[in-house]
């Protein structure tokens, strides 16, 4: 019985838990008026540069050097229904013979793995947010 009741107590953790080949952060956040300034603001936080597109329910960043890895990020952050979805792309830097970098010719969706670096970049946008509720999906 104490089986049962520890399963119970701990389920909600395991089913929100991060699965590999996650690539997005859900975010339910605690204020859901004026979540397109929320996001903007975390962004800009963040070193971001938030694209201007008139578009208010999406917000798209130019790519930006990350700091947690040699490389280039854009983030895309989703706002529907109070609730904000986000997720991006990650390209590694190229170097040139004098060692200065150059923004990357491709870029791939940011996933979650053991130990992923651009993942932690999304995880860090996030804790910007102040949110009530984060979930991971692929």
């Amino acid at each position: 019985m104490k089986k049962l009741y520890t399963l119970l107590l701990f389920l909600p953790f395991i089913a929100s838990a991060q699965q590999n080949e996650d690539t997005k952060i859900n975010l339910i956040p605690k204020k859901t008026d004026s979540l397109y300034w929320q996001v903007k603001y975390a962004l800009g936080k963040c070193d971001y540069i938030v694209r201007e597109d008139g578009n208010m329910d999406t917000l798209r960043t130019f790519a930006a050097k990350s700091p947690f890895i040699e490389g280039f990020t854009a983030i895309i952050a989703v706002i529907k229904d109070g609730k904000i979805e986000l997720s991006g792309y990650y390209g590694l830097s190229q170097f040139d013979g004098w060692l200065f970098t150059h923004q990357p010719n491709q870029y791939k969706p940011i996933t979650f793995f053991k130990n992923s670096k651009a993942w932690k970049q999304l995880l860090y946008i996030a804790s910007k947010i102040d949110c009530t509720e984060i979930t991971y999906t692929k």
